[in-house]
Parts: structure tokens; C-alpha cells; sequence
């Protein structure tokens, strides 16, 4: 994943084989936007790992339909969409992880 800055967009990347799955532009912005008001439900009702997850998925399904990608072709990677999804999860959850991982070392240096 590729951080915003001023001068560069977000952008996540990842190879699926010898495939490059990448969002990018409006299509990564309106994920996240999709995906921010839906985490924010999900963590009225589960712990914070599994919001992640069910935004991400009530995200895409908002935006591109109920029966994008069956569970199967989730698993396997296997058509554009799983490949989509799946990125999109990834780079999120390590989003949220790198961001609480900066978070601790802040506070434990304030510690010292």
C-alpha cells in the first residue's frame, strides 16, 4: 500500500500470480468512503478485527452488488473482483494495524 500525500494519491497494489491487482483513483476513494461509514456501524456490534472485515465486505457489496464474489472465488483469488476484495481487506487491515503498532511505540517512548 501506498500512502496519500499532497502530491500522490492513494494506491493499493498487490500480484496474485503473475497478475497486478491494483485500486486506485475514484474506485479507492469510493470504497473508502463505503467502507468508513460502514466500519463505523460494525463497531457498535463486534470487536475491532471483525469490523474491519464486514465493512470491507458491506463496502464492496454496496457498491457493486449484493453477489459480487461468491466465497469460493474469494478463497482461490480466482476472477477481478476476489482479487479486488481481497486487496482492499488486506491493505485496510494493515492500515488499521501499522496505525495502532505507531500508536504504541508513540506511547511507550513517551514512557521512557
Amino acid at each position: 500500500m501506498k500512502k496519500a500525500t499532497n502530491k500522490q494519491p492513494m494506491r493499493f497494489e498487490r500480484k496474485y500470480g503473475n497478475l497486478l491487482t491494483v485500486l486506485e483513483g475514484r474506485e479507492l476513494e469510493n470504497l473508502w468512503e463505503a467502507f468508513v461509514k460502514e466500519h463505523q456501524n460494525a463497531l457498535r456490534k463486534h470487536k475491532f478485527e471483525d469490523a474491519i472485515l464486514i465493512a470491507t465486505a458491506k463496502a464492496y457489496q454496496r457498491l457493486y452488488g449484493a453477489d459480487v464474489v461468491c466465497q469460493s472465488e474469494l478463497k482461490k483469488c480466482s476472477t477481478p473482483d476476489a482479487r479486488k476484495l481481497d486487496l482492499f481487506y488486506r491493505s485496510v487491515y494493515n492500515y488499521f494495524i501499522q496505525a495502532i503498532e505507531n500508536g504504541n511505540k508513540t506511547k511507550s517512548d513517551k514512557k521512557k
